[in-house]
């Protein structure tokens, strides 16, 4: 019986071993985290310390598991050896989770403000378009669309030997041959009559 608890301690303290590995590495890449939270980084840190301490304890346990003399000592010797273990998993956990927090510290710095950006642009989006839809009701686009249909018609240009229209890239008439001058063609000005 006493060979297979030494067996399990061994697994565990192996097992715990490899989580305290992890937890540095965490740890690491939080610090090297942009905006990163310090105190986060700070507990992540006294965290492992304390589990690596820890560690060193189960060590000196196990070795004590493995010279006890009679049964009673090597039940005691092991109950603390595996709570001593457990205290190791408690800790290399903490780290784990304060490493993880202090990597969100730059949401906090970097997303949160953006988002409010964001929500601000939008805002004033929504704030345009329903200035739009208001002056749309009163006419003043429709206003604007008939001034640009009458300046588009100003611009056109016409031939002056035969009257056929042509853009502005052309240099002879497609319709008579003859060299075009840009000629703007007046408009015709609207006349209200008086009911």
């Amino acid at each position: 019986m006493s060979l297979s608890t030494q067996d399990a301690l061994e697994k565990a303290y192996s097992d715990a071993q490899g989580k305290v590995t992890n937890a540095e590495n965490s740890v690491k890449d939080a610090q090297s985290t942009y905006a990163a939270t310090q105190s986060e980084i700070i507990a992540a840190q006294n965290d492992l310390a304390a589990a690596k301490s820890q560690l060193s304890n189960v060590s000196s346990a196990i070795n004590d598991v493995k010279s006890a003399t009679d049964l009673a000592n090597f039940v005691s010797k092991a109950s603390l050896a595996f709570s001593a273990l457990d205290d190791v998993n408690a800790k290399t956990s903490s780290a784990a989770n304060h490493a993880n927090t202090a990597k969100m510290g730059l949401v906090t710095t970097v997303a949160i403000p953006a988002a409010g950006v964001a929500a601000a642009a939008g805002g004033g989006f929504l704030y345009w378009r329903k200035r739009q839809k208001k002056h749309k009701k009163h006419g003043v686009t429709k206003e604007l669309e008939e001034a640009a249909e009458e300046v588009e018609k100003a611009a056109k240009m016409v031939c002056e030997n035969c009257g056929k229209e042509f853009s502005e890239v052309e240099k002879f008439c497609s319709s008579c041959g003859k060299e075009l001058k840009k000629i703007v063609e007046k408009p015709m000005k609207h006349r209200k009559h008086k009911s």
